[in-house]
């Protein structure tokens, strides 16, 4: 049996982060870049993910 995942929706966000929230593996700093990350997903998902310092 074949599982598909689907790519997020808008929708999706406030749930992603209190996930991310409730797992208290991460602090404060790491929840906003998570947020910022899906937004920056949400206003172009076909740009390449990069880093840089």
């Amino acid at each position: 049996m074949a599982v598909k995942i689907r790519g997020i929706k808008p929708s999706d966000k406030q749930r992603i982060l209190e996930i991310v929230k409730d797992t208290k593996a991460f602090v404060a700093e790491e929840v906003t870049v998570a947020e910022e990350v899906i937004d920056d997903y949400f206003n172009d998902p076909k740009a390449p993910a990069t880093f840089s310092t």
